[in-house]
């Protein structure tokens, strides 16, 4: 990524998208965060890995560590059929605000322009 879009930039700007997600959940029992959830969903296609928990599973088994935390931060992690009980009540319009920070930074950054 360009310095018009780091990383660390990326994070902030999904960051800001997942911790405003509405609850949508009632009661007491409510383990994982819905920030957590779509941090897991995120690092899927990410990664174009089968699930977030197979992906740390697999990291771990070829080096000994997850590096997906480090990239992303999160907490617990919740299991695939969880983070669409989780995510799937959500509107997609929930998750679209970020993708127009990130498409201007990319034109900015040159790697939109035409060949």
């Amino acid at each position: 990524m360009s310095a018009n879009l780091s990383q660390t930039q990326l994070n902030k700007i999904l960051a800001a998208t997942y911790q405003a997600l509405p609850e949508h959940r009632r009661g007491q029992n409510c383990v994982y965060r819905l920030a957590d959830a779509a941090w897991a969903a995120f690092v899927v296609f990410f990664s174009q890995a089968r699930s977030f928990l197979a992906r740390r599973r697999d990291a771990r088994r070829a080096t000994g560590q997850a590096n997906t935390a480090r990239l992303f931060g999160g907490g617990p992690t919740p299991t695939d059929p969880q983070i669409r009980n989780l995510l799937d009540p959500l509107l997609p319009r929930h998750f679209f605000s970020p993708f127009h920070t990130i498409f201007q930074r990319l034109k900015t950054g040159g790697y939109l322009e035409l060949v």
